[in-house]
């Protein structure tokens, strides 16, 4: 992403004082991050998660529509987080965009309930790592990121922006009952890795995950290379809590 973030705080030059809802405008106006956040959305819904209310179907493929729905939701001034769906879907064969007015929408959505297998084309999967010891997952996910590189897997890693990390095979072939063969293939490494802090309520086709760049509390939902990671488990290694609280 280059210039947009070096860590997974956001940037120094974000007023300390500054409550979270300006930190988050200031953020994700930011055209850079926007753009960013937009490139991950094509073919698939973006979702905000408003307090406690969860928005779905909405577009965001390109930045002037991520503002719009933004706007249009009132989330600016209030906390929210982003989230992708995990399918990709087709939308000329869905043959519909998802109206703002209510009674329309809601129709929208009764449709899409009934059809969306229909028209999803690729999906996700992904491996959800939590905990309340950040330093566990960290573990968790370092077996992990040695089984895919030894396996020769693509995967993206990144850092979920609160008690964990996420991992990220992308674009894979859809077909039916997919989500029921990656639970049990997330198992199955669970089993073998040993692993001990592995979400297992993620798998459903019509699950949300969050948009890496986007903000959770004044943490940024960050992709990690292979030396980012490394140097968090450096920082745990040589106990300073600071530097991985700081990231």
């Amino acid at each position: 992403m280059g210039d947009v973030v070096n860590s997974g705080a956001v940037p120094e030059n974000s007023d300390s004082s500054s409550s979270l809802q300006k930190i988050q405008e200031a953020w994700y106006k930011n055209p850079n991050v926007a753009f960013w956040l937009s490139y991950q959305l094509k073919f698939r819904f973006l979702s905000v998660l408003r307090g406690d209310e969860m928005i779905q179907y909405l577009s965001g493929y390109k930045p002037e529509l991520l503002w719009r729905n933004l706007e249009v939701y009132e989330c600016w001034g209030k906390p929210f987080k982003l989230y992708l769906t995990l399918a990709q879907y087709d939308m000329n064969k869905m043959g519909f965009k998802f109206s703002y007015a209510q009674v329309e929408r809601q129709k929208q959505k009764e449709n899409f309930n009934q059809h969306y297998k229909e028209w999803i084309t690729k999906y996700d999967f992904v491996i959800d790592l939590d905990s309340e010891n950040l330093e566990e997952a960290y573990n968790d996910a370092l077996k992990i990121k040695k089984y895919f590189d030894e396996h020769k897997l693509s995967y993206e890693l990144k850092f979920s922006g609160s008690r964990g990390f996420h991992f990220r095979r992308i674009n894979l072939p859809y077909s039916d009952g997919v989500e029921i063969k990656y639970k049990k293939e997330a198992l199955a490494l669970r089993r073998r890795l040993k692993l001990t802090t592995l979400d297992e309520s993620v798998y459903d086709l019509r699950r949300v995950f969050k948009l890496a760049y986007s903000l959770c509390g004044d943490k940024v939902v960050l992709p990690l290379s292979d030396y980012e990671f490394e140097q968090l488990g450096r920082w745990f290694k040589e106990g300073k809590p600071e530097e991985v609280n700081n990231y």
